[in-house]
């Protein structure tokens, strides 16, 4: 998948990641290329993000770990994200804050 396409879609909360960064509340869709390392995303405050789905896709040629980390260290149930290895191409993830913590809706993790 051509990141630079992904990019350019406007207005959708669209967000590539190649290295470690804090995601906002206005970021939905989230397209991880790990190629080049290993890095950290760090989730927005789960309570500031009520309502909020993200969903995350690995592209590129993967190979390194992505780790998902709770911004505000507050969720109720932080092993949730804990162990998750986003690290092989197409693999996805969804997740849902309900204020209290992130659920994950859906794991598409080989």
């Amino acid at each position: 998948m051509d990141k630079t396409v992904l990019e350019r879609i406007p207005g959708q909360g669209v967000k590539v990641m190649t290295e470690s960064g804090t995601l906002t509340i206005a970021d939905k869709h989230i397209y991880l290329d790990s190629s080049g390392g290993a890095f950290v995303v760090t989730l927005p405050n789960v309570s500031e993000a009520i309502g909020s789905i993200i969903t995350f896709y690995i592209i590129g040629t993967g190979a390194f770990k992505v780790e998902l980390v709770d911004s505000s260290d507050e969720s109720e149930d932080k092993s949730a994200m804990e162990g998750l290895d986003l690290d092989i191409v197409n693999d996805g993830l969804v997740i849902f804050s309900n204020g209290l913590k992130w659920m994950i809706l859906l794991n598409d993790i080989s």
